[in-house]
């Protein structure tokens, strides 16, 4: 009788084993998601960054305009506007 009345805690101890199982192997997928999340963020970071180094190329203050672009394309070297705008500094 012992071995029955014990038998619900070995049921929710071997639940939460398979549950905690479960977890681990899900934790590749949270670490793709936190890439993703950081990738996203510096793609926003260097978009904001592109009205700045507009505007400081508009004001002829090119040394600042490179100086932040070159940053941006550190951050996002695909981002097109960053090349287009590099290369009207350097004309």
């Amino acid at each position: 009788m012992k071995t029955t009345h014990h038998r619900p805690w070995q049921l929710l101890l071997a639940g939460l084993v398979v549950l905690t199982l479960a977890g681990c192997s899900a934790t590749s997928g949270h670490e793709e998601n936190v890439q993703a999340a950081k990738d996203r963020y510096h793609q926003q970071r260097a978009q904001l960054m592109l009205p700045l180094a507009k505007d400081q190329f508009l004001a002829n203050d090119l040394n600042e305009a490179k100086r932040t672009v070159v940053q941006a394309l550190s951050i996002d070297p695909t981002n097109a506007a960053f090349h287009v705008l590099s290369g009207r500094i350097e004309v």
